[in-house]
């Protein structure tokens, strides 16, 4: 007989984007995309390396509060009048209580009520990354914490460097980022069993592990640059010698050689790969974890490196994932091609 366990979720504030965003695609997708969240959420079974578990839960009016947020946030950098923002600024400002906004009923026959307790957390974020995944910067999972009569467990994963990344890539034209229909997100990553198991046993699921990871550490600093170099490097296969060349020449391949701004793309990927070699080797001037502004004005500097740099980086592994997401892709393989050349026959002497 199956085992059944049942979780709240708990979040203050809004579960959706943290902020308004430059550009209206990016506002419109997380809309769209959350509005298919109840019929694709719904019911979902995955198998986190414990046995078939299926998660229910019912998503109508997280989804709802989600889209409401970003009108909300919407009209307040619209042109509306004073009296009509007023209200929505107020409401955006009151403190806001750690309330339930979800219930998921979790169950499983292969596995005991600990385990399925443990599987909410891997649900959850399985959920984090396909809603980024279809529009980057739609789900914002760091105030969001798991209670049930034993346990109270923080998620804590951020979106806002998937949510620059595609900014980034918006300002660049490069590289390319598009809202993807949520259900197609969700079959690949169920399909390819890539939240199967703690330990990534594949390049691919290195990549997803890496991603939940940089997230989870919440903002851009070096453990970040580790991170993306990481889920790049796996993404591609790059090899242990002349990384970075090779890893360019990769990418490029995959997902296209930029129309504009190619040189300035170029010079991205070359100072994140610096700032990264920085880091790894010792070279890099780290901050004090407090990273107090006030006290240092260079810290807004490095801020800002890390910032453009990581967000840079990310665009480029959420594009990768989109790409192999819409050709139904487990992996992506290099593999080098000899090509000689023969010397045209001489005419004999006469």
């Amino acid at each position: 007989m199956g085992k059944s366990h049942s979780l709240t979720i708990k979040a203050a504030g809004n579960p959706g984007p943290a902020s308004h965003y430059l550009f209206d695609q990016m506002n419109i997708a997380a809309i769209e995309v959350w509005k298919t969240v109840p019929d694709t959420l719904g019911s979902l079974q995955l198998d986190t390396g414990c046995g078939p578990v299926l998660f229910s839960a019912d998503w109508e009016d997280w989804s709802k509060a989600v889209i409401t947020g970003i009108q909300e946030t919407n009209l307040l950098y619209s042109s509306a009048s004073a009296s009509q923002k007023l209200p929505v600024l107020a409401n955006l400002l009151s403190p806001k209580s750690v309330r339930p906004i979800l219930e998921i009923d979790i169950s499983g026959s292969q596995a005991t009520e600990q385990v399925l307790r443990q599987a909410g957390e891997i649900y959850l974020s399985f959920v984090f990354l396909a809603l980024n995944l279809a529009a980057p910067g739609c789900a914002d999972f760091w105030s969001l914490r798991i209670d049930d009569e034993t346990n109270h467990t923080a998620l804590g994963y951020s979106n806002d460097l998937l949510a620059g990344g595609w900014e980034e890539g918006l300002e660049l034209g490069w590289p390319p980022i598009a809202p993807l229909d949520l259900s197609r997100v969700v079959e690949w990553l169920v399909v390819n069993e890539f939240f199967k198991g703690q330990v990534a046993s594949s390049r691919q699921q290195r990549v997803i592990y890496a991603l939940l990871n940089l997230c989870r550490a919440g903002e851009a600093g070096p453990p970040g640059a580790i991170w993306l170099a990481h889920a790049m490097e796996a993404l591609v296969d790059s090899p242990s010698s002349r990384i970075s060349a090779l890893l360019k020449d990769r990418l490029f391949l995959l997902l296209g050689s930029p129309e504009h701004s190619s040189r300035k793309i170029r010079k991205l990927f070359n100072e994140f790969y610096n700032l990264r070699s920085r880091v790894v080797h010792g070279s890099f001037n780290v901050c004090h974890p407090a990273c107090n502004q006030v006290l240092d004005k260079k810290v807004n500097d490095y801020r800002a490196e890390f910032s453009a740099s990581l967000s840079f980086a990310s665009a480029i592994v959420v594009s990768a994932l989109q790409m192999m997401i819409l050709e139904k892709w487990s992996e992506v393989s290099f593999k080098e091609k000899l090509v000689p050349t023969v010397a045209p026959p001489k005419n004999s002497p006469v």
